[in-house]
C-alpha cells in the first residue's frame, strides 16, 4: 500500500490517498509512515507546514450584524440578487 498526498500548484495538499500501486505524477507526493500530512498542509519543497487555522467567525461582530449578514446571504441565494 502506498500513501500519497496530492498537492495543488501552490503546494497545498487537497487529498491524502492510499493506493495499491505507485503513482507517477508531479502532484502526487509519496509519504512515509512517519508523515502526518493532512488536507490543508503545505509542501514547501522540503518539509510539510501545517498552517494556523483560520478563525471561523469574524471578531467583534455583533449579533445584529451577524443576523443582517445571514439575511443578506439568504436573500442573495433565494432571489438571485434581485
Amino acid at each position: 500500500m502506498f500513501k500519497y498526498a496530492q498537492i495543488e500548484s501552490n503546494g497545498r495538499c487537497f487529498t491524502v490517498s492510499y493506493l495499491s500501486g505507485e503513482a507517477d505524477s508531479e502532484s502526487m507526493l509519496l509519504l512515509n509512515s512517519e508523515d502526518d500530512v493532512r488536507v490543508g498542509d503545505v509542501w514547501d519543497g522540503e518539509t510539510w507546514i501545517r498552517p494556523e487555522p483560520v478563525p471561523s467567525e469574524p471578531e467583534n461582530v455583533s449579533l445584529a450584524e451577524r443576523i443582517a449578514l445571514l439575511e443578506s446571504a439568504l436573500d442573495e441565494l433565494l432571489l438571485g440578487g434581485m
